[in-house]
């Protein structure tokens, strides 16, 4: 398959990069690698390209092979066949016959879901299409109930492509795209596990905590990538081939990256989902503050993380005692790496205060140009940087933000809301949160976490906002979902970790690895959730 093809090129090229630089861990992400793995978000369809080429003063990066063939997504027919055949049943049955808005955008997300779950093709030019039958079926009302002018609702369908929650991941992508052109991840990286010694299982526990980290602040997208190529050499050289702590640490970054995606607003594109519903839901009254998100959200993924670890020592034992790590002193630090170092920490800690300060600096996605600002502005980043920013994760979440505003000006949000309100009427919020969580990790595992928050959390909120518990049931939901990873394609940095081959192309991690691991891993994220996390949503108030 391609994608063993495109890995072992990525493994020569980092052992031939490693001789001549006297390492034995380099850096080989770039951003357009994280949007082409995401848009084939299956483990067979992922491609990695060439590595980008460390110099020996340890700031920028080349990308060599540039040219190289990037194999072509493959449209599915057959999905594409089935998404039109649902719509047009959907359209032409009355389904909801006294609110032909809301039924003619019950048949628009029927589709729009189906092309998504099925990836018939790449997920943001799903995106791309949602605004084009939102606009032409006349589904979003002015406040009379009557169909917009189309002028005025292409404007409100145009500005969620460019919405402050879009802001906030560019300024995020940007930062996490300097880091790792100038080696300050990898910095990161060697520091850290120059601490874990020669002990299997105290590499393990430093690999996670790496990726739980740099999860943290960079995305889940980019930290997968960037983990998951520092751990290419080890795994291949340093582990005896076969032995069961290259799947530990494999599954051990992929499982750490995707719990981390719970820690703070910009670790996952759902996240961004969920501040977009909170705040539209509850027409700007309510916000989640970037410190409390992490309140919540890193308590828990600690927890998580911990017990999976555990998990995975059980899982995958090893007979090895001690695993050799040949990491070399680093240079000392240059003054655009120390620019970008401080305009990184200080972006990050104005998101933290953000709630605090609003009413100067507006929303947090305008704190997040800074570094966009910064590092265009002196030259530490060129035009080339910014077409290599992950712009079809930004687009996939613009096209959610579309559908979102589709389903609730054309009243459909209202409608389905109310159904669901009248199922769960007689319950408690702890069995209404459980009942929903159970649903989003359900749905989570057949698909990428970042399409099922698209798909049901807009339905949640308002079910959260009619039990005066938004914010509790918006981000519980929201966190089970970067949980759930019983399978490859649940999650990107599973995607990403299910790809990676040994020596004879042959993958190292099986489906059934990950349903031992994965599964439990999802297990625990539910239950940690609905008892701690349900515990500090409602002592923050939530």
């Amino acid at each position: 398959m391609s994608s063993s093809i495109e890995l072992d090129r990525l493994i020569k090229e980092k052992t031939d990069s490693q001789n001549e630089n006297s390492t034995n861990i380099s850096l080989t992400e770039n951003s357009n690698e994280e949007e082409e793995m995401l848009l084939n978000s299956n483990g067979s369809d992922l491609e990695i390209n060439g590595p980008n080429q460390v110099d020996n003063n340890n700031t920028k990066q080349e990308k060599p092979g540039a040219d190289a063939k990037k194999k072509k997504y493959k449209i599915k027919p057959f999905w594409v066949c089935v998404s039109l055949v649902l719509f047009l049943i959907t359209y032409f049955i009355p389904i909801l016959k006294y609110d032909a808005a809301a039924h003619k955008c019950l048949a628009i997300l029927i589709f729009v879901v189906v092309m998504w779950s099925s990836e018939a093709v790449p997920l943001f030019v799903t995106s791309l299409f949602v605004p084009i039958p939102i606009i032409v079926f006349s589904v979003i009302l002015d406040d009379t109930g009557k169909p917009m002018n189309l002028i005025k609702a292409s404007k409100i369908v145009s500005n969620s492509f460019f919405d402050p929650v879009i802001l906030l991941f560019l300024g995020g992508f940007t930062m996490a795209h300097a880091l790792q052109k100038y080696n300050l991840s990898q910095r990161l990286a060697n520091f850290i596990l120059k601490k874990a010694g020669t002990n299997p299982k105290r590499i393990l526990a430093y690999v996670m905590l790496l990726s739980w980290f740099l999860s943290s602040w960079i995305s889940n997208v980019a930290s997968a990538v960037v983990t998951t190529s520092i751990l290419l050499p080890i795994i291949r050289n340093s582990i005896p081939h076969g032995d069961n702590f290259q799947k530990a640490l494999l599954i051990g970054n992929a499982l750490s990256n995707s719990v981390a995606g719970m820690n703070t607003l910009i670790a996952s594109p759902q996240n961004a989902i969920a501040i977009k519903v909170v705040k539209q839901i509850s027409k700007h009254e309510m916000s989640i503050g970037f410190i409390n998100w992490m309140g919540f959200g890193i308590p828990c993924s600690i927890v998580i993380c911990t017990l999976v670890y555990l998990w995975i020592l059980y899982v995958f034992p090893t007979k090895l005692k001690e695993i050799h790590l040949d990491i070399e002193k680093e240079p000392e630090m240059t003054k655009d790496q120390y620019i970008i170092v401080i305009t990184t920490i200080v972006t990050v800690l104005l998101m933290c205060v953000n709630s605090s300060i609003d009413k100067y600096v507006g929303d947090i996605g305008i704190t997040a140009l800074i570094p966009l600002v910064v590092f265009f502005g002196l030259g530490l980043l060129e035009t080339q940087d910014l077409g290599e920013l992950s712009w079809s994760v930004l687009l996939l979440i613009g096209g959610g933000l579309v559908l979102g505003d589709g389903v609730e000006l054309s009243n459909l949000l209202h409608i389905i809301s109310e159904a669901v309100g009248d199922l769960v009427a007689s319950q408690s919020m702890w069995v209404i949160c459980l009942a929903f969580m159970i649903l989003a990790g359900s749905i989570g595992i057949a698909i990428s976490s970042t399409v099922c928050a698209v798909i049901i959390l807009p339905v949640i909120g308002v079910v959260g906002h009619k039990y005066k518990h938004l914010i509790l049931l918006t981000s519980l939901v929201t966190s089970v979902a970067s949980g759930s990873t019983t399978l490859p394609i649940s999650s990107f940095p599973n995607s990403v970790a299910y790809a990676v081959l040994d020596k004879k192309g042959d993958q190292y991690l099986t489906v059934k690895d990950y349903l031992k691991s994965g599964s439990v891993s999802s297990f625990l994220t539910l239950v940690i959730l609905v008892t701690i996390g349900y515990g500090i949503n409602l002592k923050m108030g939530w």
